[in-house]
């Protein structure tokens, strides 16, 4: 419940800023980690696009994306833990050397969110398309034979 709190009170812009001050702090001892940080951004301003304006068919794309796919599932939320945990310790890291172990840890982990990004887009693509189908079937006929082609 405090996610999604957080979630309909943030702004897209608070949420590039939150992102360019911790990429300053990588920054400050000149580690490239802009890659990286554009693929969470761009993830979580997805997500955020989504619950705000799409929410019935992202919670039903994730709700089917759980139960087709559990490991995948638990795999997902624990890359996007790892990556909060690890932004998270950036903050404090006090060597150059830490935080470059944390940016190579983030690199590794956000190659695999950016193939569940994508793969997330496309899903609910699929699903606003079979969607679309039923609700413009005029008939119980159009219908059947949407279903039928699908």
């Amino acid at each position: 419940m405090l996610y999604q709190d957080a979630v309909l009170t943030v702004s897209e812009d608070k949420l590039r800023e939150t992102y360019g001050y911790v990429r300053g702090r990588f920054k400050e001892f000149d580690i490239d980690i802009e890659d990286p940080m554009e693929i969470m951004l761009e993830h979580d301003l997805w997500k955020l696009r989504q619950i705000k304006g799409n929410f019935d068919n992202f919670v039903t794309m994730f709700l089917n994306f759980a139960m087709e796919s559990p490991e995948d599932a638990y795999k997902y939320a624990m890359i996007l833990t790892a990556l909060t945990l690890l932004l998270i310790v950036s903050l404090g890291a006090k060597t150059r050397e830490k935080l470059e172990s944390i940016a190579n840890e983030i690199r590794e982990l956000t190659d695999e969110l950016e193939l569940y990004t994508l793969t997330f887009m496309v899903a609910l693509e699929e699903n606003e398309e079979e969607n679309k189908a039923v609700t413009t079937a005029r008939s119980p006929e159009e219908l059947r034979k949407a279903l039928e082609a699908a």
